[in-house]
Order: C-alpha cells, then sequence, then structure tokens
C-alpha cells in the first residue's frame, strides 16, 4: 500500500467514523430533507478540515497541501456515500413474480436478481461544488426455497491510478426483506481535492450475503479541468 493510498483510508476512516448512518427511504420531500441532512452533517468545513489536518501531519514536505485537499474531498465523499443513499421500492414481490412466471415456467429455486443496471446523472459536465449522483435500478424474484431476500449494494470509488478512496461502502436496498423492484441512488459531490482523471465506480451487488453481480469497470465519470481552471466531471457509460 502507497503511503497515498494509507492517507486517503486514513480520510476515509475519519469520516466514516464521524458521521456513517442509515438514512431513510421516502418520498420526494423526505428525499429532500434527507438530502439537507446529508449535507449538514458532511459539511466539508467540518469533516474536511478535520480529515486534512490529520493528514497533512503525516504527509511529508511539498505533498502536505495536496495531501490535504485531497483527505478532505475522499473525506467528505465518504461521509456523503455513507449518509446518502436512497432506496425506493417501486415494483412489488408479487408484481415481479408475476412478470417473471409470464416468461418462465416456474420461480427459480433461490432469490434471483433478473436486473441490475446503473447510470451516473446527469450526463453532461457538472461543475465543481455540484454533485454526481448513481442510480440503479434492481429487480429481485423471490426463489420457491427463499422468499425473503436481502439486497445489498455495495459503492467503492478508485481514480485513475487505481487507488481507492477509501473503503467501499454497502447499503441494504430492501430493509424489508422483499422481493420487487428498487431503485436507489449514491450522491457523489465534486469538492476541492479532485484530481483530472478518470473515477471508476466499482458496484458489488449481494444476495443474502452472497456475491450476485459485480461490476469493476463499465461506471465511471471523469473529471477534467474546463476553462479557467474549473473542475468539470464528465459522466460515462
Amino acid at each position: 500500500m502507497t503511503a497515498r493510498t494509507t492517507i486517503l483510508a486514513i480520510a476515509a476512516i475519519l469520516a466514516l467514523h464521524g458521521c456513517a448512518g442509515t438514512k431513510p427511504s421516502g418520498s420526494a420531500d423526505s428525499a429532500d430533507k434527507s438530502g439537507a441532512a446529508v449535507a449538514s452533517v458532511c459539511n466539508p468545513m467540518i469533516v474536511g478540515l478535520g480529515a486534512a489536518a490529520a493528514c497533512a501531519a503525516i504527509a511529508r514536505g511539498n505533498n502536505r497541501v495536496r495531501t490535504g485537499a485531497a483527505c478532505a474531498a475522499v473525506a467528505v465523499t465518504a461521509c456523503y456515500l455513507a449518509n446518502s443513499y436512497r432506496a425506493e421500492q417501486v415494483r412489488t414481490a408479487k408484481q415481479v413474480e408475476e412478470e417473471y412466471l409470464r416468461k418462465n415456467s416456474q420461480l427459480p429455486e433461490r432469490a434471483t436478481v433478473t436486473t441490475y443496471r446503473s447510470q451516473v446523472n446527469p450526463g453532461a459536465a457538472v461543475q465543481r461544488g455540484q454533485e454526481v449522483k448513481l442510480v440503479s435500478t434492481i429487480v429481485a424474484v423471490p426463489g420457491r426455497a427463499e422468499r425473503n431476500v436481502v439486497v445489498e449494494e455495495e459503492v467503492g470509488i478508485f481514480d485513475s491510478q487505481n487507488e481507492a478512496w477509501g473503503n467501499p461502502v454497502r447499503k441494504t436496498a430492501n430493509s424489508g426483506k422483499e422481493a420487487g423492484e428498487y431503485q436507489t441512488s449514491f450522491t457523489i459531490p465534486i469538492r476541492d481535492g479532485w484530481s483530472q482523471g478518470v473515477y471508476t465506480l466499482r458496484r458489488t451487488l449481494y444476495v443474502n450475503g452472497s456475491v450476485a453481480q459485480r461490476d469493476d469497470t463499465s461506471t465511471r465519470f471523469q473529471v477534467v479541468q474546463g476553462a479557467q481552471g474549473t473542475l468539470l466531471a464528465l459522466a460515462a457509460q
């Protein structure tokens, strides 16, 4: 593990220790309120500066300022990933079961995810200070011998040097253990400290504790230097 990777990991640990939590699902109105709460909990002036100071203290020479900015960005991002997760059920277990049986003679033996697709929003350039969202659709079908299902979604951020921005964050999409279709989202703030380059969102989906699907390459966004030094995030699938 490189010194930079160690420092970024420290930043994420500091952020998660201070602000990790679970946000409830709900309506658009509650989502707005939740977003405001996340912004308050993950205030960069508090989370970011604390991590920056701790990381800069163990960095060396000219890397201190750069490392401090990167640590602050990682800490705020880790805090958002831990607290911004949203999951909403849009179809019931009965509805997805009926759809599955229209195409198949019987349900699978075990609970199965038939759909897991994600996209980065917005698809156009995003200026620094705005946010990128990873939005996913998950369809879980109950099994003949496994009616209850726990679906968990894990996301890790890796930069263009393939270094992790902290630890992956794992969240439960269906708190009621019910099959169905779910729409989920993680929020990623683009702040000072983000370097230019392509960032990969490595996604893993778990069903009842076992890996159901994994995607390490296809969901990315690019942070580039725009006019007059403005950082832009360009989404790419």
